[in-house]
């Protein structure tokens, strides 16, 4: 019964992938010089200030004020028809503006245009990225892989391809992917939790822990990596440590981990309690007298 609820807390979550977000404080970074979405609010700030249109209404986008931003990008048109970059831009800001179907036009229309590998990796990662929202798995393999074809060193669409293997069960290729992530920055929180998390799947429980374990205070009390490090210490009977992990995690805004935290913390209730019983009955005050 135990196994069998550790398997539906499992399927109930995201498959333990995690996605690529601006973290706010956060040192250890291995995307942070690839990707706008890991820019914190002070760097876009002085992006906003840039006299290039594209990198002013990307800042705008990014920070929120989408409606702003196209604006911006709109008024540029004249000069930028054939720059890639242009394009990529403003599939990026209907990307960020829930405005899917419009994003992939554009990001098709940037690969039209002549550019570098960079520029088309870039572009074919964030094709990926929207495709992973509509669910277009398929797609979004397609795109990632095709993103690490036209630039082999990028390392971001080498993370993304490997949460979309991570949620498929594809472990192995998901795990080499990401240690050649880890090279570059051996505290980066999303990558040791993705590392651990792939240890949790393949039962290797001990360096679950210990990948957990190196993240550091701040990003162990992120709600997808407080949910499977306490799941990792529930399965290892370090109950006390995993009821903790839940407890001080921040307010759940991922709505696919709520339910199953919920019910880990059940679990490890319902545990403590059953421990405590067994212990109550083990004691010698209930053990009968000789003679009587």
């Amino acid at each position: 019964m135990r196994n069998f609820s550790i398997v539906l807390l499992l399927l109930l979550t995201s498959c333990g992938s995690y996605q690529i977000k601006r973290r706010e404080g956060i040192v250890a970074d291995a995307l942070k010089s690839e990707s706008y979405l890991r820019w914190n609010n002070q760097k876009l700030a002085i992006l906003a200030k840039s006299k290039n249109k594209v990198e002013k209404a990307l800042a705008k986008c990014h920070g929120g004020q989408v409606p702003k931003g196209l604006v911006i990008l709109k008024r540029s048109l004249n000069g930028n028809e054939t720059m890639a970059s242009y394009w990529n831009a403003l599939g990026t800001c209907y990307y960020l503006g829930h405005r899917l179907p419009k994003a992939i036009y554009f990001y098709q229309m940037a690969l039209t245009r002549p550019s570098g590998g960079q520029t088309k990796a870039m572009i074919s990662n964030n094709m990926g990225l929207v495709h992973m929202k509509l669910r277009n798995y398929v797609e979004a393999k397609k795109s990632f892989k095709q993103a690490i074809t036209h630039n082999p060193s990028a390392l971001t669409p080498k993370f993304n391809l490997a949460q979309l293997q991570i949620k498929f069960g594809l472990l192995r290729s998901a795990k080499q992917y990401l240690e050649n992530i880890l090279n570059v920055d051996q505290k980066d929180p999303d990558i040791l939790a993705s590392l651990g998390t792939i240890a949790l799947f393949e039962n290797n429980l001990t360096l679950a822990e210990k990948y957990f374990n190196k993240i550091d205070v701040r990003g162990q009390k992120r709600e997808d990596i407080a949910y499977h490090y306490a799941l990792v210490l529930f399965h290892l009977g370090k109950l006390n440590n995993a009821k903790s992990i839940l407890k001080d995690q921040n307010n759940t805004f991922i709505m696919s981990l709520r339910v199953p935290s919920k019910h880990l913390m059940g679990l490890i209730v319902e545990r403590m309690k059953e421990i405590e019983t067994r212990k109550k009955y083990r004691t010698p005050s209930n053990k009968k007298v000789k003679g009587s």
